[in-house]
């Protein structure tokens, strides 16, 4: 459920946090939990300084929050330029080629976009797969459901579609 903290409006994150932290199985598991929160809380959220006001976190809030991306629609991680770079180096077949077998590999890459973008053109559907399209539906069902249900029922919620 600390993951799901990641698609709650930015502005309600902490006190989302803090009622997260103060339910019953957090308590009841608070000296399992007590490592583990309290870096969540200073990586993610900030730590407390002696005036008891929040420092900047380790990774800023709006790095890290991924609610607005879910109701866009958005890629929520770089897997296609992963995806790129692995089928680019497959191309290759070196790691460190030539620069005629880079070269060929530039132009052999060339051709797939230029087929890419006529389907793309001609309206061809791509094939994602059914399971992810799903999952990616169920999650932005989910998220969108925030403020219609108590705090932990909707984390609860996007932590199943997670």
């Amino acid at each position: 459920m600390l993951t799901a903290l990641a698609f709650i409006p930015p502005n309600d994150v902490t006190s989302c946090y803090d009622e997260l932290e103060s339910s019953p199985f957090f308590i009841e598991h608070k000296e399992i939990l007590e490592d583990y929160l309290d870096y969540f809380s200073r990586t993610w959220l900030g730590a407390f300084n002696r005036h008891g006001v929040r420092k900047p976190p380790l990774f800023s809030l709006s790095l890290w929050n991924c609610r607005e991306a879910t109701l866009s629609d958005l890629d929520k991680t770089n897997n296609f330029s992963e995806g790129f770079n692995r089928g680019f180096m497959s191309l290759l077949t070196f790691h460190h080629p030539s620069i005629s077998k880079f070269v060929n590999g530039l132009l052999s890459e060339q051709k797939l976009t230029v087929f890419k973008m006529e389907q793309f053109l001609a309206k061809v559907p791509e094939s994602p797969r059914s399971t992810q399209v799903r999952t990616l539906n169920q999650l932005k069902c989910a998220v969108e459901k925030y403020g219609t249900l108590p705090t932990l029922d909707f984390l609860r919620g996007v932590a199943h579609c997670i």
